[in-house]
């Protein structure tokens, strides 16, 4: 079973260039826009990794990180 990565940046380019590059070398990536929308995913399906920018507009990843370790 592959690996599941999630990626949570806003810019669309750079989470379609890597999602095209992890799920090449084997992993199952998923993607989130903006902190909250990958909380929620994360939450609802736990990756094994997780890819974040720290500057985003609606939660930052810093404050993504923050709810996550609490969770």
């Amino acid at each position: 079973m592959a690996k599941q990565v999630l990626i949570v940046d806003d810019e669309p380019d750079l989470r379609r260039a890597l999602t095209v590059r992890l799920s090449s070398a084997g992993f199952q990536c998923e993607t989130a826009a903006n902190g909250r929308e990958g909380l929620a995913k994360a939450q609802h399906t736990p990756p094994d990794l997780i890819v974040v920018d720290l500057l985003m507009p609606e939660m930052n990843g810093a404050a993504l990180c923050r709810e996550l370790a609490r969770d």
